[in-house]
C-alpha cells in the first residue's frame, strides 16, 4: 500500500503561522498549491509526498463566516486556482487554523472535505488530488489526501518551519533505546524517534562522509541511502572511517564497505548503498525517498545537482567542505583550515549565491566524466580547467567538519542552540564566521520552482 506524507517547506509552514491565526482571534483558511513526489524507495515502500509549492489566504469576498470556532467559505477562488493545479499538474488544497484546541478534523470538517473531494473529482475527472489540512496555535498539524476519488488517507507529515525543522509520524517506535539512554538525557526520546522515521542521503562516502554517517548511525538514524562512485585505496585510508587494507587491495567500493561497517554495529540501521554518481538517472528516484539530505563531495557538478534538487523537493540539503592551504608560512605549518556547513532549502540563499559552487567547473567535470576524449582535446587547447585535482586531508578536520553538520541539524530538530544557515570555522584561528548572502538567483530567488516535485523535464533542466 502506498504511503502518503506531507512536506511544507519554511517559508509556507511560516506563512500558516502567521496569517491564519488573526489577532481577531477568528479562525482563518488558506488555498494551496502542491506539487507531486512519488517514489519508490525507503523502508516505507512507495509513497506519494505532497509539496507544498504556494499558498494564499482566502479573499475577504469568498468569506461568507468566520468566527473563533467556524469558518466557512465559497468556492470562486477555489475552483480558479483549482484549473491552474489541472494544467500544471498538482494537486490542491486548504488549510484552516482551529483556535484554542488541538489540531484535529471536527465532524464539520469531514462534511466539508467530502464535499470538496467531490467538487475536486467532478471538476478534474480525478485528474487532482485534494489534500485537507489543520493548524493549531502550537504549530500542531493533520493532514489528510483524497486521491481518484478514494476515502482520505493519512498522511506522515514533515515541516520545515524556517530555521527549526519537524518532521511528525504517526508511527510508533518499537526501537530499544538502551544503547542512546545517555544521548536521551541530553535531547529527549523525541530527538531519537525522529532520528528513527525519516530517510536520510549521505552523498560521497569518503572522508567527511563516511564520519557523517557513522555519527548519525551512533546518534540514532535507521535508513539511510550511501552515494558514491570511487573504491577505497591506500591513499584514502588515513581518513576513511570502516575501511581496511583488505578493502583497498581487493579495489571495493566505498559504499559497500561504509554500509557494512554501520551495520556492524548491531543498532537496526538499515542501509541502501549506490555505486554512482548523484547526478545519475538511477540515483534519482532513491533521492526523491529522503527527507533529508547531507553533500559529503568536493565535485562541483554534485553540488549543483542537490542545490537544485532542495528546493524543487522540498528536502533539506546539509553541504559541507573543507578547504585546507598548505602553502607555508613557516616550515611545516600550513596557511588557513576552513571547515564549512551550508544549509540549503527553501527561503535560504543557494550554494550559487553564496560562490560555493562554480558552473564552469562544474561543466568540465561533467564533460571530463562523459567524454573522456574531447574533455582531453579541450584540455590540450586550453577550453577546461583539470576537474579532479587531489586537496590536502586531515582525518581530524574532516571528521570535525561532519560534527559540525550533525550538530547544526541537531539544533534544529532539538533547539538546543539557534540555527546557522552558513557557517565557517577557521581552525588555523580558532574562530567561526558567518558570512551572510542574498537570494537573487533564479532558484532561491524565486519560490516559483520550490516544491514543484516531478515535473519535465527533471528538477527543469533541459537534457535531463
Amino acid at each position: 500500500m502506498r504511503q502518503v506524507a506531507l512536506t511544507l517547506n519554511g517559508p509556507v509552514a511560516e506563512f500558516c503561522r502567521s496569517e491564519l491565526f488573526p489577532t481577531t482571534g477568528y479562525e482563518a483558511g488558506a488555498i494551496m498549491l502542491l506539487g507531486i513526489n512519488d517514489s519508490n524507495g525507503g523502508v516505507h515502500g512507495p509513497e506519494r509526498r505532497y509539496l507544498s509549492h504556494g499558498v494564499a489566504c482566502v479573499p475577504e469576498e469568498d468569506i461568507d463566516v468566520a468566527t473563533h470556532q467556524r469558518f466557512a467559505w465559497r468556492k470562486q477562488t477555489f475552483l480558479r486556482i483549482l484549473r491552474e493545479a489541472q494544467d500544471r499538474r498538482l494537486a490542491i488544497g486548504f488549510v484552516h487554523s482551529h483556535r484554542g484546541v488541538d489540531a484535529f478534523f471536527s465532524e464539520a470538517d469531514n462534511i466539508h472535505d467530502e464535499e470538496v473531494a467531490e467538487l475536486v473529482l467532478k471538476r478534474t475527472k480525478g485528474q487532482v488530488d485534494y489534500v485537507s489540512m489543520v493548524v493549531d496555535e502550537d504549530d500542531g498539524l493533520v493532514a489528510r489526501a483524497f486521491s481518484d476519488g478514494k476515502p482520505p488517507v493519512l498522511a506522515r507529515i514533515r515541516t520545515t518551519l524556517g530555521a527549526n525543522w519537524n518532521w511528525r509520524s504517526s508511527e510508533v517506535s518499537m526501537r530499544k533505546v538502551d544503547a542512546f539512554d545517555r544521548q536521551v538525557l541530553a535531547f529527549g526520546p523525541d530527538f531519537l524517534k525522529t532520528l528513527g522515521h525519516i530517510r536520510i542521503g549521505v552523498i560521497g562516502a569518503g572522508a567527511t562522509g563516511s564520519a557523517t554517517a557513522t555519527m548519525l548511525v551512533r546518534n540514532g538514524a535507521t535508513d539511510l541511502l550511501l552515494v558514491d562512485p570511487d573504491i577505497v585505496e591506500h591513499t584514502n585510508l588515513s581518513r576513511l572511517h570502516g575501511a581496511t587494507t583488505r578493502d583497498a587491495d581487493q579495489g571495493r567500493s566505498k559504499v559497500l564497505v561504509l554500509a557494512e561497517y554501520l551495520c556492524s554495529f548491531g543498532l537496526g540501521t538499515q542501509v541502501q548503498s549506490i555505486k554512482d554518481i548523484a547526478t545519475s538517472l538511477k540515483i534519482r528516484e532513491a533521492l526523491k525517498s529522503c527527507d533529508l539530505v547531507f553533500g559529503c563531495t568536493d565535485d562541483h557538478s554534485g553540488r549543483l545537482f542537490m542545490n537544485r534538487f532542495a528546493y524543487y523537493y522540498n528536502v533539506p540539503f546539509v553541504d559541507m567542505g573543507i578547504l585546507i592551504d598548505p602553502t607555508r608560512r613557516t616550515s611545516g605549518f600550513i596557511a588557513s583550515a576552513d571547515a564549512r556547513v551550508t544549509v540549503v532549502q527553501p527561503g535560504a540563499p543557494c550554494l550559487l549565491c553564496r560562490n560555493i559552487i562554480d558552473p564552469i567547473r562544474a561543466r568540465d567535470e561533467d564533460l571530463e566524466r562523459d567524454d573522456p576524449d574531447l574533455f582531453e582535446r579541450q584540455l590540450r587547447e586550453g577550453y577546461v580547467l583539470r576537474a579532479n585535482v587531489p586537496n590536502p586531508a586531515v582525518i581530524t578536520l574532516t571528521t570535525s567538519v561532519a560534527s559540525m553538520a550533525i550538530d547544526e541539524v541537531t539544533a534544529r530538530l532539538t533547539r538546543f542552540r539557534k540555527p546557522v544557515d552558513h557557517r565557517v570555522h577557521k581552525h588555523h584561528l580558532l574562530k567561526d564566521t558567518f558570512p551572510g548572502a542574498s537570494c537573487d538567483c533564479q532558484i532561491c530567488g524565486s519560490p516559483d520552482c520550490w516544491g514543484l516535485g516531478d515535473v519535465e523535464p527533471f528538477l527543469g533542466r533541459a537534457g535531463s
